[in-house]
């Protein structure tokens, strides 16, 4: 059984809700990332599922490469930089949000199917 659900403390009455959560929370040892699957050099990263060289990323799964301070990338997706919702093989990624199978996307968002594609947004 897991130990952390084991720790507890008696309610503190003389002091607020919030006050008794915080002495709680700083009792209790969180892991520092979920990470499954085969991976490798994820540092930082949370919820990663089968990735290679992820830094400073959440939520990147099923055969993710060169992640970097991203969110939400994931099947096939590669050299993904700064990025949020990033999905079905796309690379190349910089600076952009939304992109389902992009190629050479920079500073842009909500891209389907587009490659080469430079400061814009709502493309199909």
């Amino acid at each position: 059984m897991d130990e952390r659900i084991k720790v507890g403390l008696d309610y503190n009455f003389d002091i607020n809700f919030f006050d008794n959560f915080q002495l709680l929370q700083d009792k209790i040892e969180f892991p520092a990332l979920r990470a499954f699957g085969e991976r490798e050099n994820c540092d930082y990263a949370d919820t990663i599922y089968g990735g290679k060289n992820i830094y400073l990323s959440m939520t990147a799964v099923l055969d993710v490469e060169n992640v970097f301070y991203s969110f939400s990338v994931k099947t096939n997706s590669k050299n993904v930089y700064n990025s949020n919702i990033v999905w079905n093989g796309s690379e190349n990624i910089y600076m952009c949000s939304c992109i389902i199978n992009g190629f050479n996307i920079f500073y842009s968002k909500f891209l389907h199917n587009c490659s080469d594609i430079w400061f814009s947004s709502n493309l199909v």
